[in-house]
């Protein structure tokens, strides 16, 4: 990587760490903050991670261990499997398996941070994985819904509730590979539902990439012994986050992706796309696993 793309990747780390309302979350001053991002080991253990082929969590856990270390006198046993629990808790509190301690909150919040800020800047890169990577919708294409505001709203609380950190997280620590599920269905629904647009038919690009993007986040709604009945229990949970957040039309279509046997004829058209992407999107067993294909 370039000189230009590491100083740029670290301006961006230290302005989302440096925002007032971040400063304000995590009780820090800028100074305080400044001091930890700008120094020479630091960017020397950035540069190391940027250069890395495949990025894991661990390793930018390995970037922040000197700030988390500085900013929490206490810390949990193990921070990844904590950090998940911490995200969990954004979306569904009652899912967590432990007790969350105050203390150690502002060490979540920078790793998210700075986990948040590396993948944004990887995404810029030019490189697209349709296992790993969203293709959410451009300005042009989000100006032309009929309710714009409704996706903007989904964009912003996948951002903020850290879902997509949620996802990487829990392939890691939790060994599921949701995340290359749900971006390739996402992709797969995309590459169907822009084709369709273009020779005129009335689709709903908004609804087909907030459901696609979010129809299986209630796998990690499930709790206790719901956990052996996901996959007819996650719907429950998919509307319960989409109603949460006050996105019913997008809730609608991502709580409903499999009544692909079901009155066809009543079905949107985006209910369509999305069922049909999502029974193309399977794990499928190799050598090394599961492993996502399409």
């Amino acid at each position: 990587m370039s000189k230009f793309m590491l100083n740029e990747l670290h301006k961006e780390i230290l302005n989302s760490l440096t925002k007032k309302e971040f400063l304000k979350k995590i009780n820090i001053t800028e100074e305080k903050v400044q001091s930890y991002i700008i120094n020479k080991k630091f960017v020397n253990s950035l540069l190391i991670l940027i250069n890395k082929k495949h990025l894991l969590c661990r390793d930018v856990l390995d970037l922040s261990i000197d700030i988390i270390s500085n900013v929490c006198t206490e810390m949990p046993k193990e921070w990844l499997p904590y950090i998940f629990q911490y995200t969990l808790h954004k979306s569904f509190p009652d899912a967590t398996t432990i007790k969350l301690i105050p203390k150690y909150e502002a060490g979540a919040l920078i790793y998210l941070e700075i986990l948040k800020t590396i993948l944004h800047h990887g995404k810029n890169s030019g490189v697209f994985d349709k296992f790993t990577d969203f293709d959410f919708l451009t300005n042009l294409e989000i100006s032309e819904l009929p309710n714009p505001d409704e996706y903007i709203n989904f964009i912003d609380k996948f951002e903020k509730t850290y879902i997509y950190e949620l996802m990487m997280l829990d392939q890691e620590v939790n060994g599921f590979n949701t995340l290359n599920h749900v971006a390739a269905v996402h992709y797969v629904a995309m590459h169907v539902a822009r084709q369709l647009k273009k020779v005129g038919s009335h689709v709903n690009l908004g609804l087909v990439s907030g459901a696609a993007a979010g129809h299986d986040i209630g796998k990690y709604g499930c709790k206790g012994l719901e956990k052996r009945r996901v996959p007819y229990l996650h719907y429950y949970y998919t509307e319960q986050w989409f109603s949460k957040y006050n996105m019913p039309n997008i809730g609608l279509i991502a709580a409903n992706h499999s009544t692909w046997d079901l009155e066809l004829e009543n079905l949107p058209l985006e209910s369509l796309i999305l069922i049909y992407a999502d029974f193309r999107v399977k794990n499928k067993t190799t050598k090394n696993g599961y492993e996502m294909h399409i």
